[in-house]
């Protein structure tokens, strides 16, 4: 569980907003498979703007939609307690994880230099200043 993971960023409180997306929050009681089933359904979806992951985590995508061989048609991923947050993947999707792949840029590294200008530790933030804006 999120919360028993990192305690300081889900003891009690939701998880922050980090993509200003639509969807509901991923609450402290949740898991990392729970955020992946959310990945599952973006991708599956197809709509490339919506998809909220690295090229590591859509590798894992891909590499899910192409477990399934010989008998088997398919992988079902699914929250017990929650029927609607099921995901089923088959070699039918590999497209979609593999086109998004295809348009996502490699990591770069970046450095950014900026001056520390507040730090709280009642709000566990920091504000940086850049020289530049």
């Amino acid at each position: 569980m999120l919360q028993e993971a990192a305690p300081e960023q889900f003891g009690g409180l939701q998880q922050q907003d980090l993509f200003g997306e639509a969807n509901e929050p991923i609450g402290p009681d949740g898991s990392a498979i729970d955020l992946f089933i959310r990945v599952l359904h973006q991708v599956k979806a197809g709509n490339a703007a919506a998809v909220h992951a690295d090229r590591a985590l859509l590798e894992s995508c891909l590499r899910l939609a192409r477990l399934p061989r010989g008998e088997f048609h398919g992988v079902v991923l699914c929250d017990v307690e929650d029927d609607r947050q099921s995901v089923a993947l088959s070699p039918a999707d590999v497209p979609q994880p593999e086109a998004l792949i295809q348009d996502t840029p490699l990591p770069q590294a970046v450095r950014f230099t900026c001056l520390l200008d507040t730090i709280s530790g009642s709000r566990q933030t920091v504000l940086l200043r850049a020289e530049r804006g």
